[in-house]
C-alpha cells in the first residue's frame, strides 16, 4: 500500500545512515539463530511489517524477503529461513542482487 511504502522509505531513510552495529529495536533487530540476518521494523495499516536481510558490506543492505510479523509468527511462515537460504546464494555467487528503486529513486 502507499501508507507502508511510505514508512519503509522513512524507515530505510534513516538507517541508511547509521553503521551496521547500530541497527537495533525499534527500527531493526538482528534475529538470533540464523546467521547475519536483520529485520527492518515499521508499522503500517496497522501490520507489523519485517523485511528481513543481510549486510553484503558495511554499506550495502540486501532485502531477502519481505514479511510481516504478529506475536511470534512470520508470514510467510518460512521467511528466516528462506532468507537464511538466499543469504547463502549471494555471499556463494550462486544469486545477485540489485538496487532498491522507490519512486524512481536508489535508496
Amino acid at each position: 500500500t502507499p501508507v507502508a511504502l511510505t514508512q519503509f522509505e522513512v524507515r530505510l531513510r534513516y538507517l541508511k545512515h547509521q553503521l551496521p552495529v547500530d541497527w537495533s529495536a525499534p527500527q531493526a533487530k538482528k534475529l538470533s539463530g540464523v546467521k547475519d540476518i536483520y529485520e527492518i521494523r515499521f508499522q503500517a495499516d496497522g501490520v507489523q511489517w519485517r523485511p528481513l536481510g543481510f549486510f553484503l558490506d558495511d554499506e550495502s543492505f540486501v532485502i531477502l524477503v519481505w514479511a510481516n510479523h504478529k506475536g511470534r509468527v512470520y508470514e510467510p511462515a518460512d521467511s528466516i529461513k528462506t532468507a537464511g537460504k538466499r543469504r547463502k546464494q549471494i555471499v556463494g555467487g550462486e544469486a545477485s542482487s540489485v538496487p532498491l528503486k522507490i519512486n524512481g529513486e536508489d535508496v
